[in-house]
């Protein structure tokens, strides 16, 4: 098939001629506004990951769409070639955008076992206990809303689990106990 037999159909372009598909592949060889956005969200230290997949994955399947529709000339093999490299770089893209969005992940965990969380949780406690006792609370009293407190988190312990994974993440709102 030569490049003169191929008509995309596209109507009249600039230059009032009909693009061939070796000079549509030329024009569309990336979808500037969809890559365009995927590196403003990049930016975003918030970006929704799935969001960045779904559109690496339409430019994709857009040029997957443009390499199936050209022919077998040398200047339509090259172009051929243009875009299946096209297509490793939106590849390597997509993994690049689940890398960085599992260290992102990894960065705002909180390790429950972890000494942070201990020292941390420590602290509140050794201020919890001034408190009580600024506010007139007596020894009894104290431990008795500490086997409470105690009771409490293992009760909701689960809970507590699964909502702190899922603050942060689109859609969900940290609640309180």
């Amino acid at each position: 098939m030569s490049t003169e037999q191929v008509d995309v159909g596209q109507g009249e372009s600039d230059n009032d001629t009909k693009e061939t598909g070796v000079e549509q592949a030329q024009a569309q060889a990336a979808s500037p506004a969809g890559l365009k956005f995927v590196r403003t969200k990049l930016e975003d230290p918030q970006f929704e990951a799935a969001e960045l997949l779904r559109i690496i994955t339409g430019e994709i399947a857009t040029v997957a769409t443009r390499m199936r529709s050209l022919g077998f000339t040398k200047e339509e093999a090259h172009i051929g070639s243009c875009l299946a490299k096209q297509v490793e770089v939106l590849r390597q893209l997509a993994q690049e955008v689940r890398n960085v969005d599992l260290v992102r992940t990894r960065e705002d965990t909180i390790n429950f076992d972890g000494p942070k969380f201990k020292f941390v949780m420590d602290k509140v406690m050794d201020m919890f206990i001034k408190a009580m006792q600024a506010a007139g609370v007596e020894e009894g009293q104290r431990n008795n809303i500490f086997r409470y407190l105690r009771d409490l988190f293992a009760e909701n312990e689960d809970q507590l689990l699964r909502e702190t994974a899922a603050v942060g993440k689109k859609g969900k709102a940290p609640t309180a106990c």
